[in-house]
């Protein structure tokens, strides 16, 4: 249960990194080309007031119907897929949570959010595919890429691949000293901040 507690703060940790919260704060920025019809225009801009709409609801149940219906406007919206992910992967519906992740990615690959959160998904059924995930959150999307690492960095370690493990956290500490603290004791002598290193120039 502690565990789940975890990582479920760690979802939403990385989502706010990425500018949305859980519930999808932020409204669908994808521009419709002006060669799409008005009335697709019209159903996309619907879509985008309902997401406002849908962000502030609390209840999860309904929060889902409304997102639901965004996606009824606008079948496109990866915050409605990746929000109703959310929700699923809350209610202990992993498989339900998996497919709407994936549908968020098959629209956006690079989406970093879904990326991290299945990544939490998969964790323990699919280490390897977790990791992929985790790298490419990190390579998405500078903001969440410390704490991306710094959950690549675990899981390696607990995989015994200890030099891997090594780099991501030297990377996560480099981009965002604070977080020396959650480095494992046995890897915090090898993990230094420094001022001039840069996580765009590393290697995946």
């Amino acid at each position: 249960m502690k565990r789940r507690r975890l990582w479920a703060g760690l979802i939403g940790s990385a989502a706010m990194a990425a500018g949305v919260t859980v519930w999808a704060t932020q409204s669908h920025s994808t521009t419709t080309p002006e060669s799409k019809p008005a009335s697709t225009v019209s159903k996309v801009r619907q879509a985008d007031a309902l997401l406002q709409q849908a962000q502030r609801i609390q209840n999860p149940k309904e929060a889902a119907g409304a997102f639901r219906r965004v996606l009824d406007l606008d079948p496109d919206n990866k915050l409605a897929w990746y929000s109703l992910g959310i929700i699923a992967l809350r209610d202990r519906k992993a498989t339900e949570a998996r497919a709407d992740f994936d549908k968020s990615l098959k629209i956006d690959p690079k989406f970093a959010p879904a990326l991290f959160s299945e990544a939490v998904l998969l964790r323990a059924s699919e280490p390897e595919r977790a990791i992929d995930l985790l790298k490419r959150t990190a390579a998405a999307n500078p903001r969440m890429a410390p704490i991306a690492d710094l959950q690549l960095g675990a899981l390696l370690a607990e995989k015994g691949r200890d030099d891997e493990a090594t780099a991501a956290f030297r990377q996560a500490v480099a981009a965002e000293p604070s977080l020396a603290s959650r480095v494992p004791e046995r890897f915090r002598k090898s993990v230094s901040p420094s001022p001039t290193s840069s996580h765009a120039g590393s290697a995946r």
